[in-house]
C-alpha cells in the first residue's frame, strides 16, 4: 500500500470517528424536586443531542433520543415537565396524581401518555395536549396495540370536532412543536439546550 493511500484512510477514519463522537448524545444527571410531595431525585437527562431531521411524524431523527426524557418523581408518577410550577399548578397537579385513576394509569402507560393526561387536565393548549400524545407513540413504536391506541387518542386530540385535519391546526402544530427541540414549551431541565 502507498504513503499517500494510508494517509488519506488514516485522515479518513481520524475524522470519522471525530464527526461520531462529537455527534454523540450526552447526557446529564438533573437534582429535581418533585412538585408534588417534594421528593428529592436524580433525573437522568438528555444534555446535548445532534437532530438531522424530522420524519413525517414530527419524531426527531439523528444522534438523539425522541421523545427527550423527562424528569419523573419516582414515589408518585408526576412527570416534571417545566423547571417551576405556581402554587395553583401544583394544587391543581396533586389533585389529578393523587388519584387511584392517574396511579393506574402509571402502571399501564409511558411517561408522554401520563404528561398528556397531565396536560388535560391542566387545560394545556389542546394541541400541546396531542403532540405529548404524538410523541407517546414514538415511546411504543414497536408494541403495535399501544401505538394503535395511542395513536388513535392522538388523532382525537389534534382534531376533537373533525375527523379531517385542517390546515390551521397543521401550521400551529408546527409551531407549536417545531419550535424548540420539539417538545413545544416542555422542559425536561434547566440545562441549555442546543439549538
Amino acid at each position: 500500500m502507498d504513503t499517500p493511500l494510508t494517509v488519506c484512510m488514516v485522515v479518513s477514519l481520524l475524522l470519522a470517528l471525530y464527526i461520531s463522537d462529537s455527534a454523540a448524545v450526552e447526557w446529564v444527571d438533573v437534582e429535581m424536586t418533585c412538585p408534588v410531595g417534594g421528593e428529592v431525585f436524580v433525573a437522568k437527562l438528555v444534555d446535548k443531542q445532534a437532530r438531522a431531521g424530522l420524519q413525517l411524524d414530527f419524531k426527531p431523527y439523528g444522534d438523539v433520543v425522541s421523545p427527550v426524557p423527562l424528569g419523573v418523581c419516582p414515589s408518585n408518577g408526576a412527570v416534571i415537565y417545566q423547571p417551576e410550577f405556581t402554587t395553583a399548578e401544583v394544587g391543581r397537579l396533586t389533585a389529578l396524581v393523587e388519584t387511584d385513576t392517574y396511579q393506574r394509569w402509571r402502571d399501564q402507560h409511558t411517561t408522554y401518555y401520563l404528561l398528556a393526561r397531565t396536560f388535560e387536565h391542566m387545560q394545556r393548549h389542546p394541541l400541546q395536549t396531542a403532540f405529548m400524545y404524538l410523541q407517546a407513540t414514538w415511546e411504543v413504536e414497536t408494541e403495535p396495540d399501544r401505538y394503535a391506541a395511542y395513536s388513535a387518542q392522538a388523532l382525537s386530540a389534534f382534531n376533537p370536532t373533525s375527523s379531517k385535519p385542517t390546515r390551521a391546526s397543521a401550521s400551529t402544530l408546527a409551531r407549536i412543536c417545531c419550535k424548540r427541540s420539539c417538545t413545544g414549551d416542555v422542559v425536561s431541565s434547566k440545562v441549555p439546550r442546543q439549538r
